[in-house]
């Protein structure tokens, strides 16, 4: 069966924060501010979290703007833990789909900057087309 014609399409951005210590803390900071855990706890020698937003901003941008606004007004007990975590990644997921047109995201200097001075990296990972 020849799969749907799909084309490439924007997920999401998830931000996926290792370190030594317990994240926990760091995960309740949020309360309810439409962040959703998608783990929290133990991987291996470290703790890993790994958050979403549950927003109806759905470009790349708005979402990096977003977490950069919640992480920089973060309190200073929950910005230790930020700053001692080992691994700080805002992880953009593609769905590469199977048609054109050609998917191209773009992120200004300005966001590209807020999110350098947070000390986190931006990774793509792209997802083979869905099949249902």
């Amino acid at each position: 069966m020849k799969p749907e014609p799909a084309p490439p399409q924007f997920l999401n951005v998830d931000l996926e924060v290792h370190s030594k210590t317990d994240l926990t803390g760091f995960v309740k900071s949020f309360g309810n501010r439409k962040v959703s855990v998608l783990y929290c706890g133990r991987q291996g020698a470290e703790f890993l979290t790994a958050l979403e937003l549950g927003t109806t901003r759905r470009t790349p941008e708005q979402l990096l703007a977003r977490f950069c606004d919640l992480l920089e007004a973060m309190p200073p007990n929950v910005a230790r833990l930020w700053s001692e975590a080992s691994r700080r990644t805002f992880d953009i997921g593609i769905a590469s789909g199977n048609t054109q047109p050609a998917l191209a995201l773009k992120i200004s200097p300005a966001t590209l900057a807020r999110v350098t001075a947070l000390r986190a990296t931006i990774a793509v990972t792209v997802y083979p087309p869905f099949q249902a």
